[in-house]
């Protein structure tokens, strides 16, 4: 069962230990997902070394069997209204939840834009200014994410984010929409009516 588990124990067993002397116990571990599936688990058992003409030694094993993951403390960002050639900023804490260090790496997947968009040249306004790290457990850090729109119209992407040794994936929506800048006139019509000329200016 011990194998099964993951367990491998390389031990000499029957022999004759004199006095003052010692031989080595290795406990190797080596799970595998197919038995391990879960975030983090415990496992212990007691291993038991008869003495002849002698007493049992109980040894306890004890290991938590983990992966690195991490939290992100939304799944959607919505930049709102940003005019063409401005930067917006925004940032999502991304946390490390678990017992080891997480190594995460990041990209950007431009989303299908409507049929209107179709037979335009794709792009991404966004960026990321940190697309990876190395960070400890019990940590939290903030990736920032920039948004320069240039079209006024409604700009979608998704962040996927990876955790190396974790086979779980994670996603946040990006939203942001450009606005072009515009000019009004009013009124649009300006009219002088009847002038006699060299009678002076008039201004309307």
């Amino acid at each position: 069962k011990l194998k099964q588990d993951g367990f491998f124990i390389n031990f000499q067993n029957h022999i004759s230990l004199p006095i003052g002397k010692s031989v080595p116990m290795i406990i190797t571990i080596k799970p595998s997902s197919g038995r391990y599936s879960g975030k983090q688990e415990i496992v212990h058992f007691t291993l038991y070394i008869e003495v002849n003409n002698g007493g049992v030694i109980p040894i306890y094993i004890k290991a938590l069997l983990t992966v690195p993951y991490v939290t992100l403390d939304q799944k959607t960002l919505d930049f709102g209204d940003v005019h063409c050639g401005q930067c917006c900023i925004k940032c999502i804490v991304l946390k490390n939840c678990g017992a080891v260090e997480a190594e995460w790496n990041a990209t950007l997947v431009g989303v299908k834009r409507r049929r209107r968009y179709k037979d335009s040249e794709e792009e991404i306004p966004f960026f990321i200014k940190r697309i990876g790290a190395l960070f400890p457990p019990k940590t939290a850090e903030l990736i920032e994410i920039g948004f320069i729109p240039t079209k006024e119209r409604l700009y979608e992407t998704l962040l996927k984010l990876e955790v190396k040794h974790n086979p779980e994936k994670m996603t946040v929506q990006l939203i942001g929409s450009g606005l072009e800048p515009r000019l009004f006139l009013d009124p649009l019509t300006v009219q002088f009516g009847a002038h006699v000329p060299y009678s002076g200016a008039v201004q309307r």
